[in-house]
């Protein structure tokens, strides 16, 4: 018996470029998707962290029979629990600050959720915020970030606060007079969705 050679089995040129090429018009059909769905996590991740320290705060401040604020460091894109109610998020003590994802910023928008009005939003400005009575009970936080306790500065509506991303995807946070906090998401920043 003779052993015959069995020809060399395996691709031409042109194969392995058509291969490529496919490969290149698929990945480059998904990135812009993916970098939409990636950037929608994280104004999501956001408005969730949001939303968790602001009943955090409330929480504390029932728990420790003192006041305590949530507040917003709007250019630097933070946020967190002022436990001590001075006016100061500082990191190393018991203050909880935290950025905000990439890609996302606070922002300020005009048409508020359906069923809120007379809201303030609180996404501007160098310092703003939320306060909780030892009661639990909602007040304002003036401009240097303790508490208000004038019920003339306190907003009818609550409070709001607006999120946006890089992808025009837009979320809110909003608190209620009664102190309940909800999150809504939108795509033009007019019409909201739970």
């Amino acid at each position: 018996m003779q052993n015959a050679q069995k020809p060399y089995l395996g691709f031409s040129l042109l194969e392995v470029m058509l291969v490529m090429g496919v490969v290149l018009v698929m990945t480059g059909a998904l990135v812009p998707s993916v970098m939409t769905g990636m950037q929608n996590y994280r104004i999501s991740a956001s408005t969730q962290e949001i939303a968790s320290q602001i009943q955090s705060a409330r929480q504390r401040a029932l728990r420790n029979n003192a006041m305590c604020s949530f507040l917003i460091l709007s250019p630097t894109r933070q946020f967190g629990i002022d436990v001590n109610g001075d006016g100061n998020l500082t990191a190393g003590t018991q203050d909880v600050l935290l950025n905000l994802d990439s890609n996302v910023s606070f922002a300020d928008l005009d048409t508020p959720p359906a069923g809120i009005s007379g809201e303030s939003t609180l996404s501007t400005g160098n310092k703003t915020g939320i306060g909780f009575t030892p009661r639990g009970t909602l007040t304002s936080v003036s401009t240097s970030g303790t508490p208000d306790f004038n019920p003339a500065n306190f907003p009818a509506g609550g409070f709001a606060i607006y999120l946006a991303n890089t992808r025009n995807r837009f979320a809110a946070v909003t608190v209620s007079s009664t102190g309940r906090v909800r999150t809504w998401y939108s795509s033009t920043g007019t019409v909201w969705q739970r």
